[in-house]
């Protein structure tokens, strides 16, 4: 599925079930969004293969839509209300793009300092040099918080009727 039938299908989806999501515990269009957001573009949790018994709670979304970061960083900070201090940004950019220009970029969109980035991540030239602004990936991890977007994320499939359990 390419990118635009991916956006297609998450809009369908948006629309088509946003009555049955109000019902619950998700009361704004922001919310149905971002949590459909991390459903469809998001990092889910993962053991670590250094610690086999540890496991990580990553809440991330990578995109190069600027509206899409921003969609989902007001979801964080305005419906969820995380600790801004554990926020961070990750880029990627091809070789031959404007690393400075590009991550003053992405600060603006985000409102994020650039010294709460990692470091970013230079790829091989791609075919378009120069006319990307890269792709840009959310990054934020708590356990309290991801169960509470799992929660959110489970209520609102299980409120559309005839589907499965999320497991």
């Amino acid at each position: 599925m390419n990118s635009k039938e991916k956006e297609q299908r998450i809009l369908y989806i948006l629309l088509f079930y946003t009555r049955r999501l109000l019902i619950i515990n998700i009361v704004n269009d922001r919310q149905i969004i971002g949590i459909t957001l991390w459903w469809a573009e998001g990092t889910k949790s993962r053991r670590d293969k250094r610690w086999p018994k540890a496991v990580t709670y990553p809440i991330e979304v990578t995109n190069t839509d600027p509206r899409i970061i921003q969609i989902f960083l007001d979801m964080l900070r305005k419906d969820i209300g995380i600790d801004e201090s554990k926020l961070r940004v990750q880029i990627q950019i091809h070789k031959g793009d404007d690393q400075e220009k590009l991550e003053k970029y992405w600060s603006l969109i985000t409102q994020l300092p650039v010294s709460k980035f990692n470091k970013t991540i230079v790829r091989p030239t791609g075919n378009k040099p120069g006319k990307s602004n890269g792709t840009c990936k959310v990054r934020f991890s708590d356990k309290i918080v991801y169960e509470r977007l799992e929660k959110l994320l489970h209520e609102a499939i299980s409120s559309v009727s005839g589907c499965g359990a999320v497991g």
